[in-house]
């Protein structure tokens, strides 16, 4: 769950009641305004109105809705908290509102015992109370809400559901071409294994721009991105984060109540890999093959870690520019690599490999390869690519690309949906 869910409605409408089954049902936090005054006051609502007054008590909702700033949580709100044209300005910005909507009538038999629930007006029995206030709020809880419910019909359990199929969760990956991509296959996994009412869809197109903008216009939750708009799509959002910034290039899109907001994890997922197999990366001569997003994002995670890295690139120029911004100790041209066949590791960050885009070829004359290198390419389909094939045959280690798009994939999930992801058992 993304975005806070707030509950709606007049008393009795089971707001406290749904939201319980909510936060439990989404595994988020939940917060009742009318427990939270309670808390503060010591007493409960009732007598909280029957010593004070009604009118202190919206002073204390006021006052609470100012102070509270709650991510991932069921909001359970106080019946008359909507009556403020301030509250209702910060609820909206809050989250998704949803109205539990009953008529007088029913609300009055679900409230019951008047003595423990105080009348509100002048009216002599709970109906008429409930009459008069209906009236009074019935058409703001409309115009606020996102979503309004019918639960007059409907048990506790039941509503909960109808709520949750309203919520469901939108993500999806944007490049060209991904017919082969597997970040589906991950996203799809992990939202099964944790219950989430979430879905991950595929928009494979060149025209970054637009897909960026249907992101706020289908209310998408977060979005992975991937060749060729990593560097591209900056341009069409509201703010990228300090990383990201820094390597010049994204991977993840998030949608902060309409705020487009990007970040990188390729670099995470990638030095990640190159230290499970290499422990340190000191005293390492290493061959960065590409210029692109993902190589950006590499090239940072090596500069962080001070490593010692010459850029390679079909374009000589694009790798010295590279290799000064983020510290390399050389550049040069792909047609070089005969040249730094003592360097330990090489990391094709290139989409030569790919499947349907030069999938027979490697970046680098694969005859230089040498039993001692270890070679990383980060294209994951086919995962035995070309320059795989020909370091297995020499006998060099290899680190598959999968394993950096499952690494990446675990920082990008809890960025998206703010939820570790589960281990998956994936035979990708």
């Amino acid at each position: 769950m993304q975005k806070n869910i707030v509950l709606i409605g007049m008393r009795g409408s089971g707001k406290t009641t749904i939201a319980h089954l909510l936060s439990r049902q989404l595994q988020c936090k939940m917060l009742d305004t009318d427990k939270e005054i309670e808390s503060h006051e010591k007493m409960r609502s009732g007598k909280i109105i029957n010593k004070f007054g009604i009118k202190f008590f919206r002073e204390k909702e006021k006052a609470l809705l100012r102070k509270i700033h709650p991510q991932n949580t069921i909001i359970a709100t106080g019946g008359g908290i909507v009556l403020d044209l301030e509250n209702r300005k910060i609820l909206k910005k809050m989250g998704v509102i949803v109205y539990l909507f009953a008529r007088p009538k029913i609300l009055a038999k679900r409230i019951g015992n008047p003595e423990t629930r105080p009348l509100l007006t002048n009216s002599k029995t709970m109906e008429d109370d409930q009459k008069i206030l209906f009236k009074e709020r019935n058409m703001i809880y409309k115009n606020l809400a996102d979503h309004v419910i019918n639960t007059e019909k409907l048990t506790p359990e039941e509503t909960t559901q109808k709520i949750k199929s309203l919520l469901v969760e939108k993500f999806c990956i944007i490049g060209h071409p991904i017919r082969h991509s597997l970040s589906p296959i991950i996203y799809k996994a992990a939202f099964k294994q944790l219950s989430m009412n979430a879905v991950y869809k595929i928009i494979d197109t060149l025209d970054i721009k637009t897909a960026i903008q249907r992101l706020k216009k289908e209310h998408f939750a977060g979005a992975s991105i991937t060749a060729p708009h990593k560097i591209e799509a900056i341009k069409y959002l509201d703010r990228i984060d300090l990383i990201a910034k820094k390597i010049g290039s994204i991977n993840t899109i998030k949608n902060n109540n309409g705020a487009l907001i990007g970040y990188n994890t390729d670099w995470f997922g990638a030095i990640k890999s190159l230290l499970e197999r290499e422990k340190t990366l000191n005293n390492k001569k290493i061959i960065l093959l590409g210029t692109g997003g993902a190589a950006r994002a590499i090239a940072f995670g090596l500069m962080k870690k001070k490593a010692n890295f010459t850029v390679l690139d079909k374009d000589a120029m694009r790798a010295k520019l590279m290799a000064e911004e983020f510290n390399g100790r050389g550049f040069g041209s792909l047609k070089d690599f005969k040249k730094h066949t003592d360097a330990n590791i090489i990391i094709n960050a290139t989409s030569v490999g790919m499947k349907n885009y030069f999938e027979d070829q490697s970046p680098i004359d694969v005859k230089f390869i040498r039993h001692s290198h270890t070679i990383f390419d980060i294209v994951y389909k086919p995962k035995n690519t070309t320059l795989i094939k020909a370091a297995l045959k020499k006998g060099a280690r290899v680190i598959y690309g999968c394993e950096m798009l499952m690494k990446q994939a675990e920082m990008q999930f809890k960025i998206l949906t703010g939820k570790k992801m589960p281990v998956l058992k994936l035979n990708i």
